[in-house]
């Protein structure tokens, strides 16, 4: 039997319903995503109208992850590192932490700053080969993580 999609989550509805961003504040948003072809992560981040600490709460009561706070200041795994190489971890804002075993099988435990990257679940299990567990954190604080936690022999290839 295949494997059904994840649904597609919005990010500017999910600020929208939690009362972060007004309703024209919705259609700013969305109006800079389309002029400027961003994603709405990044217009959010972009426009202010959100603050990244307030963003990462939303997305952890909204969604129900984890919510991580000073990211840069844990270490990662390096079988973790390994996973996600280092342009991807900073294309999706991820930081893949640590392999958990738990009851049901393995899972890798990975930070982002935003969980609501189309396909991003998807492409993570399959270069882990294994479940994905999500949690967020801030976007500056998870970028100082990956730039300071990658070997830079995992850095090079990608550079």
């Amino acid at each position: 039997m295949p494997k059904s999609a994840a649904p597609v989550l919005d990010l500017i509805d999910i600020l929208t319903q939690s009362g972060d961003i007004t309703p024209s504040g919705e259609r700013m948003v969305r109006h800079y995503v389309k002029t400027w072809k961003v994603a709405p992560f990044q217009a959010v981040i972009e426009t202010h109208m959100v603050s990244e600490g307030r963003l990462a709460d939303t997305l952890s009561e909204q969604l129900r992850i984890n919510r991580i706070y000073h990211v840069s200041s844990l270490q990662a795994s390096l079988n973790a590192l390994q996973v996600v190489p280092y342009a991807k971890a900073k294309e999706w804002l991820c930081l893949p932490f640590a392999f958990e075993d738990s009851r049901i099988g393995k899972k890798l435990e990975v930070i982002t700053a935003d969980p609501t990257i189309p396909g991003l679940i998807e492409a993570l299990e399959v270069m882990a080969g294994c479940g994905i567990v999500l949690a967020v954190g801030e976007r500056s604080d998870i970028v100082r993580a990956i730039d300071g936690q990658y070997p830079l022999e995992l850095q090079i290839p990608d550079l």
